[in-house]
């Protein structure tokens, strides 16, 4: 309790410079807000296709269908691990 009553007194004290500080802050973030918010609306997004290369050692259920998932939404170079295949 003695550190909190120590803060309050602090704070009472310089609260000019404390009040100062944070309206510099508050002005600060309402324009960066004002000045990035209307560029790109959140609402439209586009999915991406990436060209990937994809080598399946461990050959379970969980990773086959990891592996079909991946080919339907992304370009899949190879599935081996033929290096000339997958670095061209």
């Amino acid at each position: 309790m003695t550190v909190f009553k120590g803060f309050l007194l602090l704070l009472k004290r310089d609260a000019k410079s404390v009040s100062l500080y944070l309206v510099i802050f508050i002005a600060i973030a309402v324009m960066t807000q004002l000045s990035m918010g209307d560029n790109q609306p959140t609402s439209t997004f586009k999915s991406m296709s990436t060209r990937i290369a994809i080598e399946d050692k461990d050959q379970s259920e969980l990773s086959k269908n990891l592996v079909n998932y991946l080919e339907k939404t992304q370009s899949v170079k190879g599935t081996s691990n033929n290096y000339q295949l997958i670095h061209l």
